[in-house]
């Protein structure tokens, strides 16, 4: 089967993500945009009206725009390929998704209808709230410190303890499964997380040693 995959930039409705958070895979029975930590949209050839070419603001860069027909996705899907737009169109094409008219094959069809029906956003709402509480009941001690000190400038060692915990919700996510699966919707992978995760990894570590510099 053909297939190719491109690494870029692109918005799902109001979220955006820069190089090298979006992905976009081809094939010709799917197209899937893919950015980490925003959310997975995947269009059949006959959910596809049409992808087009997009101008960025002030026509800066170039990206496509792609035109579709499943209710629950956001009208404003973009994918912006770091080399040539016009390229990226006609590597499509040459995919042959945009004419197929082949019977779908039944495995890519159970897999397009799953992720349809799941909606975008990777993450369980319920994994959302509890990961925001969390961190917002774990902060309470450095608000205190803060507010006696009166001073909001101060990074005490109480951040120690919520940045220790998104670290260790991110190490979760890489080796265990069963927290995976409390914490990704059904039907949705960690890959498409994968890149989002490494990212804020690195800011908790760069700040945990920072932290560990003021504190000192």
């Amino acid at each position: 089967m053909r297939e190719f995959i491109v690494t870029g930039g692109g918005e799902i409705g109001n979220a955006h993500g820069t190089y090298p958070f979006a992905r976009l895979t081809i094939t010709p029975f799917k197209v899937q945009l893919t950015i980490s930590l925003v959310g997975t949209v995947i269009f059949r050839p006959s959910d596809t009206v049409s992808i087009d070419l997009h101008d960025s603001f002030l026509g800066i860069r170039k990206g496509i725009k792609i035109r579709h027909k499943v209710s629950g996705y956001s009208d404003h899907i973009i994918f912006r390929p770091v080399g040539n737009a016009n390229s990226l169109i006609q590597h499509i094409r040459d995919t042959g998704f945009l004419l197929n008219c082949e019977p779908m094959p039944e495995t890519i069809e159970q897999e397009i209808a799953s992720l349809q029906s799941s909606g975008s956003f990777p993450i369980k709402t319920s994994a959302v709230v509890g990961i925001v509480v969390s961190w917002n009941v774990l902060c309470i001690p450095a608000i205190i410190h803060d507010a006696g000190k009166h001073s909001f400038f101060n990074l005490p060692g109480a951040m120690f303890l919520p940045l220790g915990l998104l670290f260790l919700i991110c190490l979760c996510l890489f080796f265990v499964p069963l927290v995976r699966r409390t914490v990704l919707k059904k039907h949705h992978h960690f890959c498409e997380i994968k890149t989002g995760i490494i990212f804020i990894s690195c800011i908790i570590c760069f700040l945990l040693a920072l932290l560990t510099l003021l504190t000192a």
